[in-house]
């Protein structure tokens, strides 16, 4: 283990003081410390800053400390390297500790003691007009297609597979991974599917009309959402909004070439963690 990367939450106090502690233990075991730029001169500790685009060369494991948020963005920056969450936030669906069992846990990382669980991402292409607008975008949760106008809907044309399905109006559509199924797509009432299955969701966002349910398609097969009409629509990437979209305009979504990657200590029970997150509770037999 040579070097790992420690993501702290941009806004949160607490997490730059546990970063900078497990900066420290790391460092004393003789591992390359790398924090993202910003953050980094927000903890007094540039010596140890990175550029974003830098920090996962040569990268082994990255270390998120903060929600959710801050580990989707971890994913993002880890390009496909390990991340162990330490969860700092309200739910910490991907998170795999807590605080006061960070520095246990990435002493555990530098000695290898750990297993990788893959989960399936998307990847999202703009077009417009027929041309290709910047780079391909990567998620693990969701890519959203949404209105900017908040009094008036979108026009949406949706193919699956290159062929048309349904032209409907809405505020617009996410299109969800199964890790996704538990965050926007789960407010939208989709359905909730285990991390470990390979499908993608197509979830209407308060639809104008009779399509207003989830459709789940293979992990092989490809969606287009196009912008119709004369009301500009943006797409966002697990919550970070890319580009912006009018008429015509079209993102194709797939699934991603690459999966994320989680550090697990031990396998990963998703419905013990959905029952404890939201508060799930099995009706006892009172006679017993």
């Amino acid at each position: 283990m040579k070097a790992i990367a420690v993501i702290p939450h941009p806004e949160r106090q607490a997490a730059y003081e546990l970063a900078n502690q497990l900066a420290e233990h790391l460092m004393k075991n003789g591992i390359e410390v790398r924090i993202p730029e910003a953050e980094a001169a927000a903890m007094d500790r540039s010596d140890l800053g990175i550029p974003d685009h830098g920090i996962a060369e040569g990268l082994d494991l990255s270390v998120s400390v903060g929600g959710d948020g801050t580990m989707l963005r971890a994913v993002s920056l880890s390009r496909g390297v390990p991340v162990l969450g330490v969860n700092l936030g309200a739910l910490g669906f991907l998170a795999e500790v807590e605080p006061e069992e960070a520095t246990a846990a990435v002493m555990r990382l530098a000695d290898g003691e750990y297993e990788v669980e893959e989960r399936m991402t998307i990847d999202g292409t703009v077009s417009v007009k027929g041309e290709v607008v910047g780079e391909s975008h990567r998620a693990l949760n969701e890519i959203t297609v949404e209105k900017q106008n908040a009094e008036r809907m979108i026009g949406i044309d949706l193919n699956v597979n290159g062929e048309p399905f349904i032209s409907f109006r809405a505020d617009g559509v996410v299109v969800a991974t199964p890790t996704g199924s538990t965050a926007y797509a789960f407010s939208l009432r989709g359905p909730i599917m285990t991390p470990s299955m390979k499908c993608i969701s197509v979830v209407p966002i308060a639809p104008h009309g009779l399509f207003d349910r989830t459709v789940v398609l293979a992990p092989w097969e490809e969606v287009e959402v196009i912008v119709k009409g004369d009301r500009p629509a943006a797409v966002a990437v697990d919550g970070r909004r890319k580009v912006m979209l009018d008429s015509g305009g079209e993102v194709k979504i797939v699934a991603g070439a690459e999966p994320a990657r989680f550090v697990r200590f031990e396998p990963h029970k998703f419905h013990r963690v959905l029952r404890d997150k939201f508060g799930l509770r099995r009706e006892t037999d009172s006679r017993r």
